[in-house]
């Protein structure tokens, strides 16, 4: 699966290098510009990582050889070989694993800083999202937003638009674990 537009190409990575390449945006994006927290062994990789990206799929933006945008996603097969889903560390997800078939969690979005303005690689991820859903058949399609800062009064205009727009059925919706 690829789908090119003009001169980018959406597809999930296949290389070891690809994978790679993933993390470096990561850590770019989320540690250097946003300032989360990294490892000593992360800062000197220059990458961001997790234990839930052993078996995570990598959707990725490619435009001249480099990777400019994207999502990790990880499917039912994926998380059960994990241990779970990322999200269930703060969240009860019952009620959505209980569907049958396919599930797939998105996460650690990313576009590279100079990319940003027009949203075309947001829009390229979101369509080769949606190809991996229908190739995964994949049934529920789930994740955490994440907002940049620790005011949410700042991201509260985005919070209210979520809310009355976009809340999941009560008999899908997770909840937050009482521990956090």
């Amino acid at each position: 699966m690829a789908i090119k537009v003009r001169d980018f190409e959406v597809r999930l990575t296949r290389t070891k290098e690809e994978r790679k390449m993933v993390r470096q945006l990561r850590y770019e994006v989320f540690c250097l510009e946003e300032g989360a927290s990294a490892s000593e062994e992360q800062k000197n990789l220059g990458e961001e990582y997790d234990a839930y990206d052993t078996y995570a799929d990598y959707m990725a933006v490619f435009h001249n050889k480099q990777i400019v945008g994207t999502y990790r996603i990880i499917d039912r097969d994926a998380a059960e070989k994990m241990g779970g889903f990322y999200t269930e560390k703060e969240f009860n997800l019952s009620k959505i694993k209980k569907v049958k078939g396919n599930i797939a969690e998105m996460s650690r979005a990313c576009v590279k800083a100079e990319y940003r303005e027009n949203g075309l690689v947001m829009r390229l991820l979101w369509v080769g999202l949606c190809e991996y859903v229908v190739k995964r058949k994949v049934s529920i399609l789930f994740g955490v937003p994440s907002f940049v800062g620790t005011n949410p009064a700042k991201s509260a205009q985005a919070l209210s638009y979520l809310y009355y727009n976009s809340l999941s059925p009560s008999h899908l919706r997770a909840t937050v674990l009482k521990e956090n």
